[in-house]
């Protein structure tokens, strides 16, 4: 039997819409600069015994959830405007020093996002 071989993990691609769920889709790859990505299906799923000992299984279906461990965002880059504005609000009052970067979370694009233009 031959030996079967790995899919090296560049050939599976995520993809998230830059536009976020704007009129006209445009889809980036994530992956550059990105350390990890990881997803998780969290299935909802309903055991139930009855008065038989036997056991039901009721699936409603999956949560999906990923997360991105650190993700990096660049002038220039299609996020970098819409995360830019999630992230640091502060950034439109560049030249201007902001105090301390501005860290936060969106589930529904992004789990987390660290933007700071180049330079």
């Amino acid at each position: 039997m031959a030996e079967q071989q790995k899919i090296e993990r560049k050939y599976y691609a995520h993809f998230i819409d830059a536009a976020f769920g704007g009129a006209t889709p445009n889809y980036v790859r994530l992956g550059k600069d990105l350390e990890e990505y990881n997803e998780e299906l969290n299935p909802d799923v309903e055991v139930k015994k009855n008065i038989l000992g036997e056991q039901s299984v009721q699936h409603n279906g999956y949560e999906v959830q990923s997360e991105v461990d650190t993700f990096y965002a660049y002038l220039g880059d299609p996020l970098f405007e819409q995360l830019s504005d999630i992230a640091n609000p502060c950034i439109a009052m560049l030249p201007l020093a902001c105090p301390t970067p501005v860290r936060t979370a969106r589930s529904t694009a992004v789990s987390m996002v660290s933007v700071w233009p180049e330079g």
